[in-house]
């Protein structure tokens, strides 16, 4: 259970930066001129249990983000962590974009 929430949570915070890029319409494959800055990260636990009858060692979750607001300098993203069908969690973050060395 630790580990699948340690999952959880850092697939939460490090998702953000990919929507952020898909949110500008930009290219991820590209240098980006900022860098991300986690400031603040709050996730809800729902269920961590894998179910018994359907567990595998093999089973992935889904991490489903996106980022409602990019404004002065800061982007809030909201991550949602699905075991199948059952969503395990939550999580908001909000992060600073800061000009990459060399943009």
């Amino acid at each position: 259970q630790l580990t699948r929430a340690a999952v959880a949570i850092m697939c939460s915070d490090a998702f953000v930066l990919p929507a952020t890029i898909a949110a500008s319409n930009l290219e991820p494959g590209r240098d980006w001129p900022v860098e991300i800055r986690s400031l603040d990260l709050t996730t809800w636990f729902h269920e961590l249990e894998a179910r018994t009858e359907n567990a595998k060692p093999t089973d992935r979750l889904c991490v489903r983000t996106r980022v409602s607001v990019i404004h002065g300098g800061y982007a809030l993203g909201r991550c949602e962590v699905w075991d199948q069908q059952r969503l395990v969690a939550e999580s908001m973050s909000q992060v600073a974009l800061q000009p990459a060395p060399g943009a």
